[in-house]
């Protein structure tokens, strides 16, 4: 939850919550320090009214009498705020009492070890009776809190204003704070989501600070320009390498279109040839000419189909076209098929994928051939009897699949993990690049947002290729 708010309101928050806190410590103890204060002079007022009368109460424990009495009550009476009085002797008679004593004699054991009771309402004090230092007795006084309770309500609503004002003032400190110190955060990730270094679209971040801000700031700045030319030089390397990846594949498939070639001249070979002998001996006919040259110009338009091909397969095209993977399989096995099996290598099609799909048809033509190469080159090293590659397309929930295996045994699992990488191969000192696995890859997961598996199974490697649907 809390994770979910941004850096300022968290802040915001955080530094209310503090202020909130440490304001709240500050009144309490405040409030304890008022009311005791309060407390202490109420029973001081009550102090001084009892030691006002000491003189009197003396003269009424030595001679109670009704005048001493009726004066007593009648100036007691000018204290609205005393509610009673019970006046004991030294033995614990009372002698004198005045107003509603109930309270008092409820609680006189008690004072006699409190001193003085705050009630809901009522304040209840005991006072020696002393003169001359000689103690007489004791007076119990019930005094109405009224007054005390209007100077707590006061303390306690000048106590509340206080709060919300402190509180207040500390939610505009801390907006204001929270501004100062997250701005330039916000700054800094609008740059880090709109920058893009590799399209040269970098924002600048400017700050008049002259602290970390400004460092922060000036690291930012550095570090875009840095990964900018970064970015380029490896664009740079990484053309460089699929240059270098498609020189490779051509050079492949030139050998295998002189394996295609070689039937079609021999044979447009030994019908020329055929034509000339008959010319020698008188004895070539009109109807000869006319089949020899039909399969000439059948055999030569072949020739040209496979140079179409060819220079199809490797012309640069970055723009997305209608296909299917069944489509791309057969126009692959269109070039290498005949190169392949001529070696004994059986080619088995398990094609069930011709759902058609927007992506770049030549290059996943060249991750056909790299893969079905490896393959093939995999079978001729290790000899395999029976050695065929499968080729399988298919659709499961919302993938296209290819998947193109061999018998050759597997990878060696202490490689498997780097088979990817740049300029890894197990066939350096066979004029191996060590790129086609990784072209392949990046041409897949890159450019086609798909995934490219290779794992083993019974018989021997598999090549997965994985497209969204």
């Amino acid at each position: 939850m809390w994770n979910r708010f941004s850096l300022r309101i968290q802040l915001i928050i955080f530094m209310t919550s503090v202020i909130a806190i440490i304001e709240i410590a500050t009144l309490v103890v405040v409030f304890n320090i008022n009311k005791s204060q309060v407390k202490e002079s109420s029973i001081k007022n009550i102090n001084v009214i009892v030691s006002s009368f000491n003189n009197d109460f003396v003269k009424m424990l030595l001679n109670p009498n009704a005048d001493i009495f009726s004066d007593i009550s009648f100036r007691l009476s000018a204290f609205t705020n005393i509610k009673s009085i019970l006046l004991y002797n030294n033995k614990g008679k009372a002698v004198f009492q005045y107003g509603n004593i109930s309270l008092l004699q409820k609680n006189r054991e008690t004072l006699k070890n409190r001193r003085y009771i705050f009630a809901k309402t009522d304040l209840l004090i005991k006072e020696d009776i002393v003169s001359q230092g000689y103690e007489f007795g004791y007076v119990l006084v019930d005094t109405d809190l009224k007054e005390y309770n209007i100077k707590y309500q006061s303390l306690l609503y000048m106590l509340f204003l206080t709060f919300l004002i402190i509180l207040i003032i500390g939610i505009i400190l801390s907006i204001i704070l929270s501004k100062k110190f997250i701005e330039p955060i916000e700054q800094l990730l609008y740059g880090i989501k709109n920058s893009n270094p590799a399209k040269d679209e970098i924002i600048k971040l400017n700050t008049d600070a002259k602290n970390e801000i400004k460092e922060l700031f000036d690291a930012f700045n550095h570090q875009m320009k840095d990964i900018n030319i970064a970015t380029k030089e490896i664009k740079k390397t990484h053309q460089m390498m699929q240059a270098q990846s498609r020189l490779a594949q051509m050079g492949e498939m030139i050998s295998m279109i002189a394996h295609q070639w070689r039937q079609p001249l021999a044979a447009i070979s030994s019908r020329a040839n055929a034509m000339i002998i008959k010319s020698k001996l008188n004895k070539i006919t009109n109807e000869l000419v006319i089949v020899n040259s039909k399969y000439i110009v059948d055999y030569s338009s072949h020739l040209s189909n496979t140079i179409d091909d060819f220079r199809d397969f490797f012309k640069v095209n970055k723009k997305k076209t209608i296909t299917n993977l069944d489509k791309i399989i057969k126009e692959v096995l269109s070039i290498v098929e005949i190169s392949i099996t001529n070696k004994n290598i059986q080619i088995i099609k398990e094609l069930n994928c011709n759902e058609e799909f927007n992506s770049f048809e030549n290059e996943l033509k060249q991750v056909v051939l790299n893969l079905m190469k490896n393959a093939e080159d995999i079978l001729l090293e290790k000899n395999i009897e029976n050695p065929y590659i499968k080729v399988k397309t298919y659709t499961k929930d919302t993938k296209y699949i290819l998947e193109i295996m061999d018998n050759g045994g597997g990878i060696p699992m202490d490689i498997i993990d780097n088979i990817f990488d740049p300029y890894f191969s197990t066939k350096l000192q066979k004029d191996g690049t060590g790129l086609g696995l990784y072209m392949s890859k990046t041409i897949i997961e890159e450019h086609c947002y798909g995934k490219l598996l290779a794992f083993n199974n019974s018989h021997g490697a598999v090549f997965k290729v994985e497209l969204n649907r």
